[in-house]
């Protein structure tokens, strides 16, 4: 345990959100020292967006998928906890939007795959070089390309043909569309490794246990109460926040949760109200079914119209977790107006044009994903001014706006709050 603490180690410090972002930045905490960390969680698990269901023993997911090869922050975590994961080579097809199989020695001519290695093998690790800070925590004082849409950033360093291979993946994991969104983020994303591993199908890393799990057994090790549905936030010599059952005081405070959600309840002024409000999110869908009828893989990627913005809700991909299981989990980003009936309709049409037999209904999730920016707002200098509120009125702030919507980018960022600030 280290004791280089900024502040006394008896400091109230309360942390809202029980998720990825809330449980690393206690863990930190107390790894410096500090013994009085309480996290107040609005749900009745830890976890956050990491939720897993169990059918006969095993666990299926409904947010946080795999670890990607890079996760040295994630993997570090599992190691302090003595957490499991196994890795597995997974099979993975491309489909048509009218169900037919798309072979990849068909889909690409040889010509286009050394294309594409000689991209990335070659070309985007010198581009990677050079726009290095970015695989820093956080987004402020980045070059001022990486604020430009990640179609126009590809077309103009030319790897138009990493471009095409990762747009399609880039838009079923629910990060949107590369017209819209800043190349910053996607580089947080798009690791030189992680290309690797796209490309050449190297094993997935999974927890064996189901995300819902590891974030059960880290909370076991940290003050958590949860249902706490918070009404009012006041900061001023103390932190006094009111839910519906209770009023605390505390001495710091820090926000690992959506921002968006404080903006009614927290003493902030106008100018940061327009700050907060300019965060935008995705209407991101897992739906979880049994389904005869499915080719026997673990992952599929639909391609062509179903990944245009303007016929969303469709299917965009499906995960087997178990591959002799007939349990699958299907993906969508949907528009803001659209119902969960909605959705859930046209997901099973879709799954009919794949020849799927849907047999019984698991879950339907609606997740508020991927909080960013616009390209003009980021240029604008967002993160630089959301920075500048690190510590004012003894609060701070972590979680997925600040470094990207990763399992992995959170707990980073949370680490790095810790060790600046705390």
């Amino acid at each position: 345990m280290m004791n280089n603490t900024k502040f006394d180690k008896n400091t109230r410090i309360v942390i809202i959100g029980a998720g990825a972002a809330g449980l690393s930045a206690a863990n930190a905490l107390k790894q410096k020292g500090y013994e009085d960390i309480t996290i107040l969680e609005k749900l009745d698990r830890p976890g956050g967006k990491s939720l897993s269901f169990f059918v006969d023993g095993r666990s299926y997911e409904l947010g946080t998928n795999f670890l990607a090869p890079y996760y040295k922050n994630t993997f570090k975590l599992f190691k302090e906890f003595n957490l499991d994961y196994q890795r597995f080579t997974q099979k993975v097809q491309f489909f048509n939007t009218d169900g037919s199989v798309i072979e990849f020695k068909k889909m690409k001519d040889w010509t286009t795959v050394v294309k594409i290695l000689w991209e990335i093998l070659f070309i985007f690790p010198v581009i990677t070089f050079k726009y290095r800070k970015i695989y820093q925590p956080g987004f402020s004082n980045i070059p001022s390309e990486l604020y430009q849409p990640f179609s126009t950033f590809c077309r103009s360093h030319q790897i138009t043909n990493i471009y095409s291979f990762v747009k399609k993946i880039i838009t079923n994991f629910g990060y949107g569309y590369s017209d819209d969104i800043s190349t910053a983020y996607f580089f947080k994303y798009l690791r030189l490794s992680l290309l690797i591993s796209f490309f050449f199908r190297r094993k997935n890393i999974f927890p064996e246990q189901g995300w819902g799990n590891i974030f059960s057994e880290i909370s076991k090790h940290f003050h958590v109460i949860y249902n706490q549905n918070i009404i009012k936030i006041t900061r001023n010599e103390k932190i006094v926040i009111q839910t519906e059952t209770e009023i605390y005081e505390f001495d710091k405070i820090i926000i690992a949760c959506p921002l968006d959600n404080f903006i009614n309840i927290v003493d902030i002024s106008p100018k940061s109200k327009d700050l907060l409000s300019k965060i935008e999110y995705h209407d991101y869908y897992c739906l979880a079914f049994a389904v005869d009828n499915l080719p026997n893989i673990n992952k599929a990627y639909i391609v062509g119209d179903n990944q245009l913005k303007e016929n969303q809700p469709s299917l965009l991909c499906w995960w087997r977790r178990w591959i002799d299981s007939n349990i699958c989990t299907f993906y969508t980003i949907a528009n803001p107006k659209d119902s969960a009936e909605k959705v859930e309709s046209k997901i099973k049409a879709d799954i009919e044009k794949l020849g799927g037999k849907i047999i019984e209904k698991y879950y339907i999730k609606k997740w508020k994903y991927f909080p960013h920016v616009s390209p003009e707002v980021m240029q604008d200098g967002f993160y630089e001014k959301l920075e500048k509120c690190q510590g004012k009125n003894n609060t701070y702030i972590t979680g997925e706006i600040m470094n990207f919507s990763l399992v992995e980018s959170v707990i980073e960022y949370s680490k790095f709050l810790i060790e600046k600030y705390f």
